[in-house]
């Protein structure tokens, strides 16, 4: 794993000599997502150098650090001095008046001066145990005082006496998050959906490093106990406790929108970078739909759908379907699968028929072959429930579902077995082409189309997608 350095500026007074020097201390535990703080219930472990001072045969200091009740020495192993090197630690004792703690440290190298000595070296490894009730966001300090070195300089044993600076690292201990309150200010609304979406718009606030779930975890408006992310403020944003943060998080910011707590304390400020991506000019972009067959009661839903190879999506935007609210949609593209949440924030507002429930934005031309159809999803219902759906495509131009279809120079003809209230007609761009919604089991529509795929959606009992080839 590889080491973080974090360098610790000292000046080293000689007697013959005044070179600056620097004492220097790698985390020997971390990568590069948590060199920056320690983590309740974890140890930690520290590396102690020496930097730009030759010869050195032994060194000694008082090392300090607060919350001694939580933080926990427990061991120990010398550094280059190796097997012959002797290392000397007192146990750590409370300081007078105070929680911190102290323990005084000694190594010596077993040479003899001014043979065999060292040049700028790996002095000792520590060892530390974090308690899982030390408290969260305060910061543990390390100390060193009075750090001397002995080193062989200009044929002479010489004291160097080193000025140190703390070391400070942050605490991540545990938490309560309120499911949907994803930055954390004590009210469910718009920013904390859009929180979620820094999580997927490809900017720096990537979550990396280790994440925890939520033990027995759910999305009732409750504080719920969890150990912080290494990410610190991603752990709001995880708002189903599963340990990852996916779009169908965004499902619970709709469900407990507009609810309170009074813990919201804010974000934990860790993590800097880029907010959401800026808007895009869409016009810019070709728009192709993607079709939902869902006729239940609902105002948001999460999804997925297959995309065609080699396609590249910019952004995803609201459709037809959301016409007269303000949709708020995070999204996601891995290996050729599209998952988003698209919802509403307006309780008053629930969509209930079939259309196209999103726009993809792409920079090149696409020559579709089927359409985009979501294929599975759960919906947030009117009575402010999640909601698995059954989705049915039958992406076909057969009699499949007692659904027949014909085509000649002048008509489309659907015949259905059982009575129908609505037939749409979309070409493969998203645009409704014919429609009717009269109740019946025949249909016909004039065939003045152009060759192409088109897109024929029935509703009765249940929603039926076919496509259908125009050759003229």
């Amino acid at each position: 794993m590889k080491n973080i350095i974090l360098y610790i500026a000292a000046l080293a007074t000689f007697v013959l000599s005044a070179n600056s020097q620097t004492l220097r201390i790698e985390r020997t535990d971390v990568d590069s997502a948590r060199y920056g703080h320690v983590t309740a219930n974890f140890k930690f472990g520290i590396d102690i150098y020496i930097d730009d001072l030759e010869n050195v045969n032994s060194s000694s200091f008082q090392l300090q650090w607060n919350f001694g009740d939580y933080v926990h020495f427990s061991g120990y192993k010398i550094g280059d001095f190796g097997d012959n090197g002797t290392v000397y630690i007192t146990p750590p004792k409370i300081i007078a008046g105070t929680s911190d703690k102290f323990m005084n440290v000694g190594i010596f190298s077993g040479t003899t001066i001014g043979e065999n000595d060292f040049d700028s070296p790996k002095l000792l490894h520590l060892e530390f145990a974090v308690s899982n009730d030390i408290p969260n966001r305060e910061s543990l300090n390390f100390t060193f005082v009075n750090f001397f070195a002995t080193a062989f300089i200009d044929s002479s044993q010489t004291n160097v006496e080193i000025s140190t600076e703390p070391l400070t690292l942050n605490i991540h201990s545990f938490i309560n998050v309120w499911p949907g309150d994803s930055n954390n200010d004590g009210l469910v609304d718009t920013r904390d959906y859009n929180q979620i979406g820094l999580y997927f718009e490809g900017n720096t606030i990537q979550n990396n490093g280790r994440t925890f779930k939520r033990k027995n975890s759910s999305i009732m408006w409750t504080g719920q106990k969890v150990l912080v992310w290494d990410n610190a403020d991603a752990t709001f944003a995880d708002c189903d406790g599963d340990g990852v943060i996916t779009v169908a998080d965004g499902m619970v910011v709709f469900h407990n929108d507009a609810k309170t707590h009074t813990e919201g304390t804010g974000l934990i400020g860790e993590n800097t970078g880029g907010g959401l991506v800026e808007p895009i000019d869409e016009s810019k972009y070709r728009k192709i739909p993607v079709f939902s067959s869902v006729t239940n009661n609902y105002r948001a839903m999460t999804a997925n759908a297959k995309l065609p190879e080699g396609i590249s999506v910019k952004a995803v935007i609201a459709g037809d379907l959301f016409e007269g609210t303000e949709a708020h949609i995070i999204k996601t593209v891995n290996d050729n699968i599209l998952e988003f949440t698209i919802g509403s924030f307006e309780s008053d507002f629930e969509i209930n028929q079939s259309g196209i429930i999103a726009y993809l934005l792409v920079e090149e031309d696409v020559d579709l072959i089927d359409p985009i159809i979501v294929e599975e999803a759960t919906i947030l219902n009117n009575e402010n429930r999640l909601l698995p759906v059954s989705i049915i495509t039958g992406i076909d131009a057969t009699d499949k579902d007692d659904i027949a279809i014909s085509i000649d120079a002048n008509d489309i003809r659907i015949t259905t077995s059982d009575m129908t209230e609505v037939v749409k007609l979309y070409n493969i761009n998203g645009r409704l082409i014919k429609q009717s919604s009269i109740k019946s089991n025949n249909f016909t529509f004039q065939n003045d189309l152009e060759s192409g795929t088109y897109l024929l959606l029935i509703e009765n009992d249940k929603v039926s997608i076919k496509t259908i080839q125009i050759l003229k």
